[in-house]
């Protein structure tokens, strides 16, 4: 029986939690959370569902992960903290510990992979450790999965929309809306990260194009994509775009060379155009071909289900 913790216990955390439960390889032992250390006893699947049922109350703790690691040596981690893009602070502390420490990794967080991929990879393959990160782009489609079957391939073009709450304020600036008062409305509906200026600003496409070249094989960090903020909008550019058989769009893009986060004007017939809702599409450019992705990128169900597609494969291997 592998033992786990979770660290996070948002949405998606306790979408996760209510998951593994049903799982019998796996034993969760603690749940780490910014309220503190809530450590799960024999009957660990009851403990959890009080948890999740209780939070924040509940007997807990005040101990770092090093402590914790110690203390209950698990075998994996899962991760649903949120970003931090500044200065990747405290995430890239925590997965350095969990790896150097040699605790296997499932993550949501895109901060670690965004900021350090190509190291924090190296360093999981050295110690002989699982890090399964389908769950950081496209979190409900297998975007990560195929990217892994492009790489080598000759991947010429990216173009995509890896951001559902900026792709609503489009819509709702379509239907009238400022861009001020789309924002609000995102913000009132629950829509937006806590720091809107990740999705806004374009931190979150930024990290899911990261991600997808780093498993291409094409080497990239968070930093080497340009931003355009979407607060830079036309309103009325967007609204005449339609009556031209158009969209704008807040498009993730990669030639070879290019690497940016920039509102577009996209033609209707496109599937980057009809993509809406909590949807996301990923065009790949492959060989002179067209390979086209479309897909829903979250709930928190979601999200937590495709940790447990990873988990599976951690448990297989």
């Amino acid at each position: 029986m592998k033992k786990g913790i979770l660290i996070g216990f948002g949405n998606v955390g306790k979408a996760l939690a209510r998951e593994i439960i049903s799982i019998d390889k796996i034993k969760i032992v603690a749940v780490l959370t910014s309220k503190g250390v809530y450590k799960l006893k024999t009957n660990w699947k009851s403990d959890l569902k009080n948890l999740i049922n209780e939070y924040p109350k509940g007997e807990k703790e005040n101990k770092d992960l090093l402590s914790i690691i110690n203390e209950l040596m698990p075998d994996i981690a899962f991760i649903t903290i949120p970003p931090s893009y500044y200065n990747g602070e405290p995430n890239l502390s925590l997965y350095n510990t969990l790896l150097d420490n040699n605790v296997n990794i499932i993550t949501a967080d895109k901060t670690g992979l965004a900021l350090q991929f190509n190291y924090l990879m190296a360093k999981a393959k050295t110690k002989n450790l699982f890090f399964g990160y389908r769950a950081t782009v496209m979190a409900g489609t297998p975007a990560i999965d195929v990217a892994k079957g492009l790489k080598g391939r000759n991947v010429k073009e990216i173009k995509a929309v890896l951001n559902a709450t900026t792709n609503y304020i489009l819509s709702l600036i379509e239907n009238g809306y400022s861009i001020q008062s789309a924002i609000e409305k995102v913000k009132e509906l629950g829509l937006v990260e806590p720091d809107p200026k990740i999705d806004i600003d374009g931190y979150d496409a930024a990290a899911k194009l990261t991600i997808i070249l780093n498993t291409l094989g094409i080497s990239s960090t968070i930093k080497e994509v340009n931003r355009e903020s979407l607060l830079n909008v036309d309103e009325e550019r967007v609204r005449r775009a339609l009556n031209e058989g158009k969209r704008v769009k807040y498009i993730a893009y990669f030639d070879g060379n290019n690497k940016r986060i920039s509102l577009e004007e996209i033609e209707m017939d496109s599937q980057l155009a009809k993509v809406s809702k909590n949807y996301n599409c990923v065009v790949f450019n492959v060989d002179n071909d067209t390979i086209t992705l479309t897909g829903p990128a979250g709930p928190a169900i979601s999200t937590a289900k495709v940790m447990i597609t990873d988990l599976l494969e951690y448990l297989e291997k």
